[in-house]
């Protein structure tokens, strides 16, 4: 019986941990915020509350692997768009002194696509320190989750070729939902994965329009959702013909996003919600620590 794999997240909220717990993989979080750690001792999750750059990494040799999901606000199109000159953009290099200090197995970076370049930067530091390295964009919608979520990811691995996962699901075409991709699932509708009636509409009741920010007009629950963020506190779901509808739960938004039904998220219900959109969609999760961990050559 193989040993079982060890990984420390930084970063961590739940969305990798759920992922690892389903894999057999023991994931320890590395979380400042108070409402995550606290989702996270809910679930049952391994976790060390404290600042990501004031915490020894030496405390963490011998994990096989590092998971580093950093901050996305100075880089989201629905955010601050500093870069990494904005106040939390700087940590977007923060997990590779992690992984210098501690030389895992293998390694995993997630943020949003604008980061795709500074992950070719650290891909190539990587391979100078002897990794073997993949770098690409993901949609969530191609691994089983009801969301057309894009991400921009690392995988590198000391001991043999790393490469991104196959997709298990077809590619949502926005001007053309009805194409399929051949030879996988079909990806998974909001209605699908909230058991809902087909027909109904999900997004945003405003009064006022938000040019800075990505917030959905309504939105069929016959296809994937767009990509939830933190206003997604303010989104309805309407039944055929009707003109308002009602609010979505944290819950909801979870199960969109892949999550367990009733997964236990700590405070408040914009803080729920804040806490699924920040998380990585565990299907997509699931499916990259299975690529990364798998023994064949």
């Amino acid at each position: 019986m193989t040993e079982a794999q060890t990984a420390v997240d930084l970063f961590a909220g739940t969305g990798w941990a759920v992922a690892a717990e389903r894999l057999g993989i023991n994931e320890i979080g590395v979380e400042i915020n108070p409402f995550a750690c606290a989702s996270r001792a809910a679930a049952g999750f391994a976790t060390v509350q404290g600042d990501v750059t004031e915490i020894n990494p030496a405390h963490f040799i011998g994990v096989d692997g590092v998971i580093g999901s950093p901050p996305c606000q100075d880089f989201s199109d629905a955010g601050l768009r500093a870069g990494i000159a904005g106040r939390t953009g700087r940590l977007v290099r923060e997990p590779m002194r992690w992984v210098h200090i501690i030389r895992p197995r293998w390694v995993v970076f997630e943020q949003v696509p604008p980061v795709l370049p500074i992950w070719h930067e650290c891909a190539r530091e990587l391979e100078e320190a002897g990794y073997k390295t993949a770098v690409g964009l993901l949609r969530a919608e191609q691994y089983g989750a009801a969301t057309a979520r894009k991400r921009a990811i690392l995988i590198a691995r000391l001991d043999r070729q790393a490469k991104l996962p196959e997709a298990t699901h077809s590619q949502f075409y926005n001007r053309s939902p009805s194409q399929r991709d051949l030879g996988v699932k079909d990806w998974i509708s909001v209605a699908e994965a909230l058991d809902l009636s087909p027909g109904g509409s999900i997004g945003m009741n405003r009064k006022k329009p938000s040019p800075r920010h990505l917030t959905a007009d309504f939105r069929s629950t016959d296809i994937p959702s767009l990509c939830l963020t933190r206003f997604a506190n303010a989104w309805h779901i309407r039944d055929q013909g009707d003109p308002v509808g009602r609010l979505v739960t944290p819950d909801e938004l979870a199960r969109i996003q892949s999550y367990p039904a009733g997964f236990p998220f700590a405070g408040a219900t914009k803080t729920k919600i804040v806490q699924v959109a920040n998380s990585v969609p565990p299907a997509m999760g699931e499916a990259i620590l299975k690529e990364v961990i798998s023994c064949e050559a």
